[in-house]
């Protein structure tokens, strides 16, 4: 008989679906993913630590940033829903199909020189023109001139109305899915399959195709965190810096993410230094950090559920709001929970291996478990099993954890894996988990 002690990590890579079930503790040594999830961060909601817990809640916002939005014409901004947009908030994400980053600088998509389809998939606004698609064609404007789509007038003029396509030669482009502009240097046109860049005017400038097998599934899904482009595509979410490479961000997306629909909204959160996923279709928000841990959200009451956001940056104000299911305006903060309902946390740790081999069995004897300070009750459940995969399933048996330092003792649970599931009802951030007990020499 051998005596085994383990510390099981929390999973600071997040949810991860397309490992095995014995690839919870990387060879690399990198932080473990999680086979399942649900309302738990990477950074604590008490000390916005590296060490996992409980997500933060959404409260009402209720900063008073004076006035609303209005169109040029003096009309109020209207969200969806019908809602008015408090002055101050800088839109990121789609809105009734336009992107915009400044709503003053909407102005309607009407030819009154020239001609443009009478229906666009993508808008956006771009160094002081309106830019729209259809099919695999997109159509700019002219320079400050909003409703000039004469492609043929000015030839000599670099601020003329234009048009291009987006495909690579001998090949029918794609229907374009989303425009992305950044800074008034650089406009993305993405189909689902393809990525390309205009640098600077679209008259003089360069077109570089950055893939012709990745791109962004919606108008919406991608955002800027000021340093990057972040986006969705069908094969995962990636990020591009100008001057670097293509990269992955996360390629073991959730099946929600995998599946996303076309509405889907990405809006980078300067608060809390990730991305907020929003609208993809399986009744679920998502969280990503920026370094790719992806974090599944649900919601005890239907009209919390988040249906659209903007970034808020007036004031010293920076934060995302978002426009829930019941119309209301709300916020994340750490402090609080769902606007009074309780926030039901779970996150599985595991599996994990016990037995140096899968021929030898091996009994836990002691469980130990830190919580942070002033953490809620958590449950902790423990299954073992003889297989890495079946250690997921069964009821287990649980025990209840206070805050700091706690020790069960007796715990005999026989098996060569195990999984530990943290449940709660409450705030709560992780420190440890630790197990031991002994190895037999022969599997019984």
């Amino acid at each position: 008989m051998n005596q085994f002690a383990k510390e099981v990590r929390f999973p600071m890579n997040g949810l991860g679906k397309a490992g095995g079930f014995r690839a919870y503790e990387p060879a690399d040594g990198s932080a473990p993913f999680t086979p399942d999830c649900v309302n738990v961060w990477g950074r604590d909601t008490f000390l916005n630590r590296a060490r996992g817990g409980s997500r933060p809640g959404l409260t009402p916002f209720t900063d008073d940033l004076g006035g609303v939005w209005c169109w040029p014409n003096g009309e109020a901004i209207l969200w969806p829903d019908g809602g008015t947009i408090p002055h101050g908030l800088a839109f990121d994400t789609m809105f009734d199909g336009i992107h915009v980053v400044d709503p003053h600088q909407h102005i309607d998509a009407t030819a009154t020189k020239g001609d443009i389809p009478s229906e666009s998939k993508c808008t956006s606004y771009y160094r002081a023109r309106l830019v729209i698609s259809s099919g695999s064609t997109w159509y700019a404007s002219a320079n400050d001139d909003y409703g000039n789509f004469d492609y043929g007038a000015d030839y000599e003029n670099a601020g003329r109305a234009v048009a291009g396509n987006v495909g690579l030669a001998n090949r029918t482009g794609d229907e374009i899915t989303c425009i992305a502009s950044v800074e008034d240097t650089r406009l993305y046109v993405a189909t689902q399959n393809g990525l390309w860049v205009y640098n600077g005017e679209l008259t003089t400038g360069e077109r570089v195709c950055i893939s012709p097998e990745v791109g962004i599934v919606g108008p919406s899904a991608w955002t800027w965190n000021g340093n990057s482009l972040f986006f969705l595509s069908p094969r995962g979410i990636y990020r591009l810096t100008p001057g670097q490479e293509l990269a992955a961000v996360s390629t073991q997306l959730p099946d929600g993410l995998r599946n996303a629909s076309a509405e889907t909204v990405l809006c980078f959160d300067p608060e809390f230094e990730g991305i907020h996923i929003l609208n993809v279709g399986d009744g679920k928000t998502y969280f990503m950090e920026t370094s790719g841990a992806i974090w599944p959200e649900t919601f005890a009451v239907a009209g919390l559920v988040p249906k659209s956001c903007v970034r808020v940056e007036n004031r010293g104000v920076r934060k995302v709001v978002f426009r829930c299911a019941d119309n209301g305006l709300r916020h994340f903060k750490r402090e609080v929970n769902d606007s009074g309902s309780a926030i039901s946390s779970r996150v599985v740790l595991g599996p994990v291996r016990l037995s140096r081999h899968d021929s030898l069995a091996a009994v836990t004897n002691f469980i130990t478990a830190i919580f942070a300070k002033n953490s809620a009750n958590v449950t902790v459940t423990v299954r073992t099993a003889d297989s890495a995969e079946t250690c997921l399933d069964g009821t287990g048996e649980a025990f209840t954890f206070t805050a700091g330092w706690q020790q069960k003792n007796r715990c005999r649970l026989r098996g060569a894996w195990c999984s530990i599931e943290l449940a709660s009802v409450g705030r709560w951030a992780y420190e440890s988990i630790g197990l031991r007990g002994a190895t037999f020499r022969r599997y019984r």
